[in-house]
């Protein structure tokens, strides 16, 4: 995986990584590390990693359920290559660890037990032996199935204490004493463990069926939520109460709609199409390599001497050098200059033949591919839209800005009744919930396209739409369009090139509905035939 990739990890997940409350800082870290590459390549096989993992006895309720996240093979093919999501939902999910530890390391309802067994254990050889007895008594109350071992060691503290003291009895005494607390050490934690594995078990079967709930509802909106993938980093990190709260059943329901209509999916390929411009060139720089030989000097080569320098090399010290050693007096000379690296040494040289890569560049000219342009999109959500038309429109405006996203071609929301929202679907920005929320908008006032109309001409003079085409959704039941604005229309069909698109919604054609000197290209939408909106698309399909 990329060295940034990591990085992000490294930043984004530093809050598990350093305060996880859970395995040790190194283990952590490569958990984190494992979930992101899970997530995100679909080739990696985790299991040789986690078979490094050593799980501390108080920590290995952890490790079946730690598996099974990298069982869920479902939710990798939702977050494949999706850097964004992949680590969002590996934040998510172990930030969830993080506080669930905490949770349940501080819900032990044994811990005053276990302050009682820390209080024994750091003053225990303090006690006298009727004390013991009293809590030899007590542990056999408390674990019933053990009672043999106290019984035991009720009557070996009796008889310690019966006898005189002594050096040998004080150790025996303290190896008895340890004896207890080590088994009562292990019948606590053993206790602790299958609480808190009744608490895990709960507390995780209620995230994978949350976890399951997420990634199930997004695959079942199929292609159309594909492009917004990318965008899922935040939404994902929505509480379960308020992810639930998103309508998915408004969603699905546009989906459903138009689920197997390919006619919006043409609607959406056609628009843009009509710009016709001379074909335009950009000069690109293009690079060839071209290998050449060369001598070049190899620094630790040795095939002859070319003079004496100083060093450190002992395989290279000259005689004259040598002979200090010869003498004690003189031995203190040579460590030094040994030490200063100024001992008198051959310097050798080496030549090689080696290859070099020129690169030389040329300039040429490549034709200009003009992409698809953006969408400007203008849909009615008058009173006389209410009910079915209104979902129509919806589901259409869904799925041309999905297709939209998909061909990373900008898209201009403008919802409109006697008033207008607008939402900006620029490359850059797509979150999903802010277009689930501007899709749900509905006026159910009177109707006026002419805000929508001015906005769409305020958004041809910008640079990013100035190429758009505009499409009008509507049933068209509006009053009449001002001269002011139908010249402005003829000017950005003149200067830009712009083509104005309207779709007809209805129950019933009727003629002369769509005001015919606005739009260039009319198409029907007429819920009770289907097909008129593609025998419109085929005739267009022949300009």
């Amino acid at each position: 995986m990329a060295i940034r990739l990591w990085k992000r990890v490294e930043e984004e997940l530093s809050g598990f990584i350093h305060f996880g409350g859970l395995l040790h800082a190194d283990h952590r870290r490569l958990i984190a590390r494992m979930m992101v590459r899970f997530l995100y390549d679909p080739n990696y096989d985790p299991q040789e990693d986690l078979e490094k993992f050593v799980f501390a006895d108080t920590e290995k309720n952890w490790k079946p359920l730690i598996h099974q996240f990298f069982s869920e093979t479902a939710l990798r093919m939702l977050t494949a290559h999706n850097e964004d999501l992949s680590l969002s939902v590996s934040k998510h999910s172990l930030t969830w660890i993080k506080k669930t530890a905490r949770t349940i390391f501080s819900q032990d309802k044994y811990q005053k037990e276990a302050l009682e067994f820390q209080h024994w254990k750091d003053n225990g050889n303090k006690f006298p032996s009727p004390q013991w007895q009293v809590m030899v008594i007590e542990l056999t109350a408390r674990y019933p199935d053990f009672g043999k071992n106290w019984h035991f060691y009720a009557s070996r503290v009796a008889e310690l204490a019966a006898q005189a003291g002594g050096q040998s009895l004080q150790q025996e005494r303290a190896i008895l004493h340890n004896n207890i607390l080590d088994d009562w050490k292990e019948l606590l934690q053993a206790k602790q463990l299958n609480y808190q594995k009744t608490l895990l078990e709960e507390a995780f079967g209620k995230y994978f069926q949350d976890l399951r709930q997420k990634y199930q509802q997004l695959n079942q909106l199929g292609d159309l939520m594909a492009p917004y993938y990318r965008y899922f980093g935040n939404l994902w990190s929505v509480p379960f109460g308020e992810w639930e709260s998103i309508p998915w059943e408004d969603i699905e329901a546009y989906i459903q709609l138009l689920k197997n209509d390919r006619r919006v999916k043409e609607l959406a390929d056609m628009l843009g199409r009509w710009e016709v411009a001379d074909m335009t060139y950009q000069e690109e720089k293009l690079e060839t390599i071209n290998p050449q030989q060369e001598w070049r000097v190899n620094p630790i080569g040795k095939s002859e001497i070319v003079g004496v320098h100083q060093s450190d090399q002992i395989s290279a010290i000259l005689p004259n050098e040598i002979a200090l050693l010869s003498q004690p007096e003189t031995e203190i000379i040579f460590s030094k200059k040994y030490v200063e690296k100024k001992l008198l040494t051959f310097q050798y040289q080496a030549m090689e033949q080696t290859t070099r890569d020129v690169i030389q560049e040329k300039l040429v000219k490549q034709p200009e591919v003009d992409q698809k342009g953006p969408i400007i999109l203008c849909m009615d959500t008058s009173g006389s839209m209410f009910g079915k038309p209104e979902l129509v429109a919806k589901a259409i405006a869904f799925v041309l800005t999905s297709i939209a996203k998909k061909q990373e071609r900008d898209c201009y929301l403008i919802a409109f009744s006697d008033q207008i929202k607008t939402l900006n679907l620029s490359k850059a920005t797509a979150d999903l919930d802010t277009l689930i929320e501007f899709i749900q908008l509905s006026f159910h006032g009177s109707t006026d396209i002419q805000p929508a109309l001015k906005e769409a001409l305020k958004m041809l003079k910008e640079q990013t739409y100035k190429k758009a085409d505009v499409l009008v959704i509507s049933d068209f039941i509006l009053p009449r369009v001002e001269n002011w604005i139908l010249d402005q229309i003829a000017e950005a069909r003149r200067d830009h090139n712009t083509r104005f698109h309207s779709l007809y919604i209805t129950r019933q054609v009727v003629a002369n509905a769509v005001p015919m000197t606005i739009f260039d290209h009319h198409w029907t939408y007429d819920m009770e035939n289907p097909q008129v909106l593609r025998q419109t698309l085929a005739e267009l399909e022949g300009l």
